[in-house]
């Protein structure tokens, strides 16, 4: 019963028809969480898809009140798994989308360490969240708060920054 509670989710989701999404992310939830506990995998992705919706919507409080997620990726797959990368980009990007740049910086930070780690420098998907670290660190230098606060910073520092050849 829970997968046909889940699946049609993401198809409300696509459509931006995001009460019922989220409707069914939170149906989806109960479930998971019913069957397989409060801290497994699947229930850090619901967590996710449900943040996901409200930070469509605008709702970044409401967004970031569902990132529980994250500590439940740390401890059921590890601090190094690509599902953690993608919950501090989500986290970071709320952050950002509210010109909230020093508590996004570390977010987007953490997420290029594990990005790189997995998939090497030169990986588009790094080089775009070098980008978003840079950018951050732009305006924080902009609004006076980033300058000298991150001289060893990995966005700052990331080899990424050369030019990337048109493949």
């Amino acid at each position: 019963m829970w997968r046909t509670r889940s699946t049609p989710s993401p198809v409300y989701n696509a459509q931006v028809r995001n009460e019922e999404a989220l409707s069914y992310f939170k149906e989806a939830l109960s479930i998971y969480r019913e069957s397989l506990g409060d801290r497994h995998p699947l229930v850090a992705a619901t967590l996710n898809n449900i943040a996901d919706v409200y930070y469509r919507q605008g709702r970044c409080e409401e967004a970031l009140a569902y990132y529980e997620a994250l500590s439940i990726y740390r401890e059921s797959l590890g601090d190094w798994h690509f599902s953690v990368a993608a919950t501090l980009h989500n986290i970071a990007s709320v952050y950002d989308s509210q010109s909230r740049d020093e508590e996004a910086l570390p977010y987007y930070e953490e997420a290029l360490s594990i990005k790189k780690e997995s998939l090497g420098d030169r990986h588009p998907i790094v080089v775009t969240l070098v980008h978003f670290c840079h950018r951050s660190l732009l305006q924080l230098r902009n609004d006076g708060l980033g300058i000298g606060m991150h001289s060893d910073n990995s966005c700052v520092n990331a080899k990424v920054f050369q030019k990337v050849p048109n493949a």
